[in-house]
């Protein structure tokens, strides 16, 4: 008995390829760093970070590429939509409304789009992230974390 794979989603080889074209930039930048004298070196990590994320995607890119063609379907799933608009309302609100106010906001929203309309218990898990990431941030490494204008 044979197992064949399944179809590929719609998109995914093009992803792939995408990440692998990622990974070769990545590498890129990471290499005009410069001062690749010791292990420690600033360029190392980034390029050496690139270099597996590069082999990486080749990998899946690779695998995918040579899998059944994609059936029907949509190629970007509601869910990662959703959550990647919430996203760009994130970067786009943070100098604006600040980081608690802005990550309060995107958690809640995003946890209960995830959950099907649970807003409470978004409202809550949400409160507890944003506390936790300040007091680490602020007060544990003493990260100035954006006030916000519309506020200030």
């Amino acid at each position: 008995m044979t197992l064949r794979a399944a179809p590929r989603p719609p998109g995914e080889a093009a992803f792939c390829w995408a990440l692998v074209l990622l990974g070769a930039f990545v590498t890129w930048q990471g290499s005009g760093i410069g001062y690749f004298d010791n292990p420690s070196a600033a360029g190392v990590f980034p390029v050496a970070a690139g270099g597996v994320m590069t082999l990486a995607a080749l990998v899946a890119a690779v695998g995918a590429t040579r899998r059944a063609a994609p059936g029907l379907g949509p190629v970007l799933p509601r869910d990662v939509a959703a959550i990647g608009v919430l996203v760009l309302g994130y970067m786009a609100g943070l100098e604006a409304l600040g980081f608690i106010l802005a990550s309060l906001a995107f958690l809640v929203l995003a946890i209960a789009w995830l959950q099907r309309g649970r807003v409470l218990r978004a409202a809550i898990i949400a409160a507890v992230a944003v506390a936790v990431v300040w007091v680490v941030f602020r007060m544990v490494f003493r990260v100035v974390l954006p006030q916000g204008w519309m506020f200030a």
